[in-house]
């Protein structure tokens, strides 16, 4: 009889151990979870800063004064295309004239 409580009580030990070693690992299973997750939420709050930030610029980027802004470089834009074809044109009328005065 008392054989079989010893026997007993070391199935019980181990199957104890067995408990606690499943306990401890899924401990740390939810404590690696926890840290994935933290590092998740911690990516996500960083995203949604960075996309705040690029929906403020494209908001400012769409004001009254960008809206200027662009206005204005585009009329000077076109101005310096209208000088550089005047340059241009000029260019090549001094390089017909020379040619003229070659030939003569």
């Amino acid at each position: 009889r008392a054989e079989q409580l010893e026997a007993q009580l070391g199935g019980t030990r181990r199957e104890a151990d067995g408990v606690t070693r499943d306990a401890k690992a899924r401990s740390a299973d939810a404590k690696a979870k926890d840290v994935r997750l933290n590092r998740a939420l911690e990516e996500l709050d960083k995203t949604r800063g960075a996309l705040a930030a690029a929906q403020a610029d494209a908001r400012a980027a769409s004001g009254p004064a960008a809206q200027a802004e662009r206005a204005a470089l585009s009329a000077e834009n076109g101005r310096l295309r209208k000088q550089k074809a005047e340059l241009l044109l000029a260019f090549k009328k001094q390089a017909k004239l020379v040619d003229v005065l070659k030939r003569q």
